[in-house]
Parts: structure tokens; sequence; C-alpha cells
């Protein structure tokens, strides 16, 4: 979330997901299922960090709220969701608890920035409250930055009999089916990087071959990447604000090639062989 900018979460995807997700670890809640036996749910994110370009619990966020909330806590109980944020964020997210298709209780805490304990302890107690109230769900291998995630974990650990299962596959399984909703934009966004492919990049290497420019797979790929910022450019009428590619485009050539989906374009210049 930047400063300036509109935010409305939609109440109708919200809590249509949210019993999704409360449907799918009831029904798999099991010890041999594929919640691990998890009383309750705890999804934690911790302040910004631009290594991550992609995390579950961001997933997650952006699935159930449209946005990723930083420092914020998420507690999935069998009565009730809780949610620990700022005061900004609770203020976004207080319109969800009258919503008409709300089906259990949203309790909204407010992050105390001197001393959060109060807070974690309402939290714990939601988790104990939570069916056996021993499990925690978590993802155990993401590893959230800051005090309020690190405070988090601390205020755990002085409980004693608390144990966690990984919901990793839980949630990826989740999230891999699509409602209309989402697969709308799953082809919006599939169309548009064929034609940013078809009219932009693949006219652009063309020319550079054909001019024998020195161009670095670098430089191309960040002016691919620019591309996606003008929908227009390529004939779809999409709002550019909608728009963002999910990782700067990978561009190779020259025989040495990584497949790896954490390789990058380097520095070198455009191969006009392979």
């Amino acid at each position: 979330l930047t400063r300036g900018m509109s935010v409305t979460i939609d109440p109708v995807a919200f809590w249509d997901r949210v019993n999704r997700l409360r449907e799918a670890w009831q029904a798999e809640r099991a010890p041999d299922g594929l919640w691990k036996g998890a009383d309750a749910v705890v999804i934690v994110t911790g302040s910004a960090n631009e290594d991550v370009l992609y995390s579950k619990s961001g997933a997650l966020h952006t699935w159930l709220l449209g946005y990723e909330f930083t420092d914020t806590i998420f507690v999935f109980a069998s009565r009730a969701v809780h949610v620990l944020t700022s005061s900004k964020k609770v203020g976004l997210m207080e319109p969800l608890r009258s919503a008409k298709n709300a089906t259990v209780p949203l309790e909204l805490l407010v992050h105390d920035k001197a001393d959060n304990s109060a807070n974690y302890a309402k939290l714990i107690e939601a988790v104990k409250s939570s069916h056996a109230g021993k499990c925690i769900g978590s993802l155990g291998k993401e590893d959230p930055l800051g005090a309020f995630a690190s405070q988090w974990k601390a205020a755990l650990k002085t409980e004693a009999g608390f144990t966690t299962a990984e919901v990793a596959p839980a949630l990826a399984t989740l999230l891999a089916t699509k409602d209309s909703k989402e697969q709308a934009c799953v082809k919006r966004a599939a169309l548009l990087s064929a034609l940013l492919m078809q009219k932009a990049l693949l006219p652009r290497i063309e020319d550079v071959v054909e001019k024998e420019e020195k161009v670095s797979h670098e430089k191309l790929a960040e002016e691919a990447e620019a591309d996606f910022g003008d929908p227009k450019k390529v004939g779809l009428k999409l709002a550019p604000d909608f728009v963002e590619s999910c990782y700067t485009p990978i561009i190779q050539s020259g025989g040495s090639f990584d497949l790896r989906p954490s390789a990058y374009s380097n520095e070198e210049n455009l191969h006009f062989g392979t």
C-alpha cells in the first residue's frame, strides 16, 4: 500500500474466499489430511522484503484482500477470524465486519507500536479456543522480517503445549482452484503477455539483429518490462494501474541458458544466432 492510493476491499470476494478456506480446512483437518491436524491457521507477514518476490502469505493476502498487508497476523479459528494489523488497515477492513455475506465474526485488533503483548495474548487465546487448541497451522518455511513478526514468535515460545504443522501445500491447493473472476484475470494476463511478445519484444529483437546493434539482454528486459505499463501500445484496453509484470522478463541468447525461475537477464549483448 502506498500513500495517496485509493484502497477498497471487495467484501463479496473476501468472505467467499474466507469460506472456501474454512471449508477446505475443515474437510482436510485430520492429522493425515492436507491441513495436518491444524486446530487454527496462523498466517504472519512482517515488514516489506524486496528480496522475496513471491510468498504464500503474500498470495493469500492478495487473494483475500486484493493487496498485501505488511506487519499483519491472520488467525483463522473455528468460530471466528482474528486479524492484528495497523490502525489504517483495520479501518480498511472494518466494513467487512458488517458485510451481508459475512459468515463468522471478524475480530480486528489494532497494532500497538509501544507494546503488542496484550494483542498477542488475545490471538494466542483465540488459537487455544479453536478445536483442540494445540496445533498451529503455519508457513514454517517463511521468515517474515521486523520486530512485529519476531515479537510474535517470542510470544508463542512462552506458551507450552503448542505444536506446529506446515500448511503451505494446503494453501497452494486452495489457491490453485480459480473462480470465474480469477479465470478472467488469468486470461487477460495471458493475452497481454502474448501481445507484448508478438507486437513489442519480438519486433524489437528482430530490429536489433537486422541492424546488428549491440544491446544487452538486461536492456531488452527493461524495455519489455516498461511496455507492461502501456497496454494500449499493443492494442489492449486495460488500465495501466491494474497491470504489473510478475517479474522482470528473462532474455538469454548465445547458447548459455539458465532455466531456473531465479534466472535473470545479464549484461551480455544479444547474440544474433541463438
